[in-house]
């Protein structure tokens, strides 16, 4: 069991040591700040969950042969949306890149024309 100690301060603005194994410091203000944090992340949590929950049950209510597709069609139907939701964020940053390498190519091409400096040739 550990033992709790107040080093300074009183209520919650006391500084505790705890010693159990190695002996630790801690704010009672940081603890009931974690707590609070975990009570929130606890109530928001819940309600994504029931959401997540009657969106599924909304779902297989208004689209029964969704409900009735083996697990492993379900699953590769989950994969193959993730992937389409991932294409065109991907093709818009690859023809960033592609227009970027267009511009440092023809940049490069007047410092080489200009100043002799090749940085594609390789090094011997």
């Amino acid at each position: 069991m550990p033992k709790f100690k107040i080093i300074k301060g009183e209520g919650l603005e006391a500084t505790i040591e705890k010693s159990e194994h190695k002996p630790t410091e801690f704010e009672v203000s940081n603890v009931k700040d974690h707590i609070e944090a975990v009570e929130k992340s606890i109530v928001e949590i819940t309600a994504k969950l029931g959401m997540e929950k009657a969106t599924v049950t909304n779902i297989e209510n208004n689209y029964p042969g969704v409900k009735v597709l083996e697990e492993e069609t379900k699953q590769a139907c989950y994969l193959m949306l993730k992937s389409k939701m991932e294409i065109v964020p991907l093709e818009d940053k690859l023809k960033q890149l592609k227009d970027s390498m267009e511009e440092y190519k023809e940049e490069l091409k007047e410092l080489k024309d200009q100043t002799g400096i090749d940085i594609w040739k390789k090094k011997k």
